[in-house]
């Protein structure tokens, strides 16, 4: 058995550790961080003509939000995909907040649900701030139990591409990444288990840990602050979701935000998008499955404006 004190000792300096890693990673990278700070600018731009539609997540965003149908479907309305690969709960919090800071009235904001990481997405830098990153990891410390951020995700960071070294080559290559839509026509030779069902939604888990009530309050959070602007935001549930881990706490978050700022799926989508052919690993779906999916969010959106 462990030793509670010795096991606390650990979690302070592994604590201390990761708070050093990211103070450190911020202060070399500063520079670029004011020019992400510009670059993220660059997203929200005004056209005083078309109201603006916000859709951010992670790569099943990127991967399942075709903009073709969307700009085919609402001539009146401009279309602003941010997808990161590995993109997390708390990362998309802080850009919806953003987000709603600088959107004007009438804007639309949908919010892809997802796991809570310690970590950042890729090409983090493009989006998010310093002080974005000091917010998430100080939420994530409160809302999480202490023992999640050690180990796997911390070695991730040190050591993957998709951690501190990914970081630093993006800096020096200034790579500049696409956050919108992109086509997969891979076709996954597998199950459709990890795609949401009607029974999924019709079946609420248990919540039972101090995470999933500090979710649902910074939800509501964002919630009212969209409505104090008269920006209408609306929660995603993934429509496939690989980890049973993931799809309880998506579907805690999902139960708990009130009808009007949740996309809930068709029954006829449903049964129509349970279909292998429309994915491209078991947590993204491929052009044919994003061409169904997106038709889906069109007509949710052309409902919303009746």
């Amino acid at each position: 058995m462990i030793n509670p004190i010795s096991f606390s000792i650990y979690k302070f300096f592994g604590f201390i550790g990761i708070l050093f890693i990211l103070s450190l990673s911020s202060k070399l990278l500063s520079s670029y961080f004011v020019y992400s700070d510009g670059l993220f600018s660059t997203y929200l731009r005004i056209d005083p003509a078309k109201k603006r539609v916000f859709i951010i997540g992670s790569s099943r965003v990127n991967l399942g939000m075709d903009t073709s149908v969307l700009k085919n479907r609402i001539k009146d309305s401009r279309f602003i995909i941010i997808g990161l690969s590995s993109n997390s709960f708390l990362y998309n919090s802080r850009l919806a907040y953003k987000i709603i800071q600088k959107a004007s009235p009438g804007d639309l904001v949908f919010f892809e649900l997802s796991i809570a990481k310690l970590l950042p997405p890729n090409y983090y830098l493009f989006i998010y701030s310093s002080t974005d990153l000091v917010s998430v990891v100080k939420q994530y410390i409160y809302s999480m139990p202490l023992t999640l951020f050690y180990t796997g995700e911390l070695i991730r960071y040190l050591f993957s591409i998709d951690g501190l070294p990914g970081v630093i080559q993006q800096y020096i290559n200034r790579d500049h990444p696409s956050f919108g839509f992109t086509s997969s026509t891979v076709r996954f030779q597998g199950n459709t288990e990890s795609i949401i069902t009607e029974n999924d939604l019709n079946n609420l888990p248990k919540s039972n840990q101090k995470s999933d009530f500090e979710f649902n309050m910074i939800l509501q959070n964002l919630i009212k602050m969209a409505a104090s602007k008269k920006i209408r935001l609306i929660f995603v549930l993934p429509v496939t979701i690989n980890k049973p881990v993931e799809k309880r706490i998506d579907l805690i978050n999902f139960h708990s935000i009130p009808n009007e700022n949740k996309w809930r799926y068709s029954s006829n989508f449903l049964t129509k998008i349970n279909n292998v052919d429309y994915l491209s690993d078991p947590n993204h779906l491929n052009s044919f499955g994003a061409a169904l999916y997106t038709h889906e969010l069109a007509d949710f959106i052309l409902q919303l404006d009746k």
